[in-house]
């Protein structure tokens, strides 16, 4: 499976002015296709998670990114962060480990697995995060893109970027 293709501000490689144009106004078509009408909570999330997901989307509508497609991600990201929370109670309650005996009356001491649970969850969650922009590098990203160029002086014009 190849790599993702990178968007047009990201792009460091030699484009000619033509093939950036074009893939300039494919980028803004296919944005400008995309509906943003129905970006509710889906049912099957539990209270605490449609708070974050009607939160997130409150934060997420002035950039003007989210779209009816990401309407099921942002709802998983906020499942997780539901579930990690819950998570993290029962750590909390429990402790981080156990104390098992066995038959012979040793004592050995096992993770608790909510905390096992926990840390996976935590590694989706960034990974979510990354997606959606909700880390400062990515919304540097992002802020790149709506970056307009700098207008050249004449010897800019003249001899390019040297």
């Amino acid at each position: 499976m190849g790599r993702n293709p990178k968007p047009l501000h990201l792009i460091q490689g030699n484009l000619t002015k033509r093939q950036r144009m074009e893939r300039e106004e494919k980028e803004q078509e296919m944005n400008s296709r995309l509906k943003r009408d129905k970006i509710r909570p889906p049912t099957w999330l539990d209270d605490q998670a449609k708070k974050m997901f009607r939160h997130l989307v409150k934060q997420l509508e002035e950039t003007e990114l989210l779209t009816n497609l990401d309407v099921n991600g942002l709802a998983h990201y906020c499942d997780l962060h539901s579930r990690m929370l819950g998570l993290r109670k029962e750590v909390e309650e429990n402790g981080y480990t156990f104390v098992n005996k066995n038959s012979r009356g040793g004592i050995t001491y096992v993770t608790n697995p909510a905390l096992t649970a926990l840390n996976s969850t935590i590694k989706l969650l960034q990974a979510y995060e990354s997606k959606f922009g909700f880390t400062i590098y990515d919304r540097t990203k992002i802020a790149l893109k709506d970056e307009k160029p700098k207008e050249q002086d004449s010897i800019g014009k003249r001899f390019g970027d040297i």
